[in-house]
């Protein structure tokens, strides 16, 4: 089985609280005293990996390097951690940001190596959202995803994205499988999630709170042992910070049965039927998946194809076809719609067959994507009568 331990994976973790803080401090005075050293040499320098080094950088740094570069010579770099704020260093929004301890236990996930070109973050929710959208074709349970960094033995390291698995399961695929241990982790997450070119960068804000801002003044301490991640679950992005001791209380454990149901992108269609008759709106439902309206309606459009108030409708008189079926009102799904008006076709086309069909065909009143029409409906009804 080809399975990696998590003691030989990459935690991106800096060994003290401030150790992150000063290293990206040192790379300035670094790059104001030789302006054109190369990445590679700037990051044995400091005693990281070249791809270490720029993701740390891509996190702690608003700026492209090249341009920190550009702008570096002049500026005062103090050497004070406590109050100071580095040129171009990332200003988290703590109020954008909520934060909870969660117990999980041991796992093992599956995961793919993602190319380390260009963005990885963005690279990452390009996987996520065709991985989701090809589990919703085929009614399947998206579940969470897991990114983090690993290196093999000769330290090369890579980006991994992937899913829990049974331990005992068998191998299905050339995917690499690593052990999460059990742990305690302060877990952060947006109070509104981004899904477009904003989400990146929030994601990097998300990171660079949890491993400079909060550890410097939180009385708790991360365990730079194990791996921190991201991750995504329910339409939520999250990063899982590993503390150092187990908390004995003030913590929520993870899966653990819930009163109030969280529904994710593949979901929300779910949690649609099951609260059909009721008046649902696009605003009303971006508040409850903690996104923006105008987000929830892209988003929306890209996963189903169609627009969620449209598919509110579709289903409302879908549901109104069922009942009418059964011979039941459906009053309750579809209370704006004139039942008169389906009781004048009953009885004064019922004898009519063409007159009925072109004046339903009028209509043109179509039920979840044209597969049901209300002309088929009322002749079912006809037929049964």
């Amino acid at each position: 089985m080809n399975t990696v331990n998590e003691t030989k994976t990459f935690s991106s973790l800096p060994e003290e609280e401030s150790a992150l803080w000063e290293r990206m401090r040192d790379t300035l005075l670094c790059l104001q005293t030789d302006n054109s050293i190369s990445v590679k040499d700037l990051a044995s320098r400091l005693a990281y990996s070249t791809q270490e080094f720029l993701y740390l950088a891509d996190i702690f740094f608003d700026n492209s390097l090249d341009t920190i570069r550009e702008q570096v010579q002049g500026l005062n770099i103090e050497e004070d951690y406590t109050n100071q704020v580095l040129p171009f260093e990332r200003i988290p929004d703590s109020s954008m940001i909520e934060y909870k301890v969660v117990r999980r236990m041991a796992q093992t996930v599956e995961a793919d190596m993602l190319p380390l070109e260009g963005d990885v973050f963005q690279n990452g929710m390009e996987y996520i959202e065709k991985d989701v959208k090809e589990k919703w074709k085929e009614r399947e349970r998206a579940g969470e995803y897991m990114q983090f960094w690993w290196h093999d033995d000769s330290y090369h390291f890579f980006y991994m994205i992937g899913q829990e698995v049974p331990k005992d399961a068998g191998r299905e695929s050339e995917k690499k499988r690593i052990d999460f241990g059990a742990s305690d982790y302060a877990v952060f997450t947006l109070k509104e999630q981004y899904w477009d070119k904003q989400a990146p960068d929030m994601i990097k804000m998300l990171i660079k709170y949890a491993l400079c801002d909060w550890i410097k003044q939180s009385e708790m301490h991360y365990d730079n042992r194990k791996m921190y991640f991201i991750s995504f679950e329910n339409g939520l992005y999250s990063v899982y910070l590993p503390l150092e001791k187990r908390m004995h209380s003030d913590y929520v454990m993870k899966n653990k049965k819930e009163e109030k149901k969280i529904y994710g992108v593949d979901e929300w269609i779910s949690y649609i039927d099951e609260h059909i008759t009721e008046n649902l709106t696009a605003k009303g439902l971006a508040k409850l998946f903690h996104y923006s309206e105008k987000h929830l309606k892209n988003i929306f459009q890209l996963y189903y194809e169609t627009r969620i108030t449209d598919y509110i409708k579709q289903r409302k008189l879908y549901f109104a076809a069922e009942e009418l079926k059964e011979g039941k009102n459906p009053e309750k799904y579809v209370p704006n719609i004139n039942l008169q008006v389906i009781a004048f076709f009953l009885m004064h086309f019922a004898k009519n067959t063409a007159l009925f069909r072109q004046s339903i065909t009028e209509w043109n009143f179509r039920i979840l994507h044209g597969s049901i029409t209300l002309m088929s409906i009322l002749q079912k009804i006809l037929h049964q009568r």
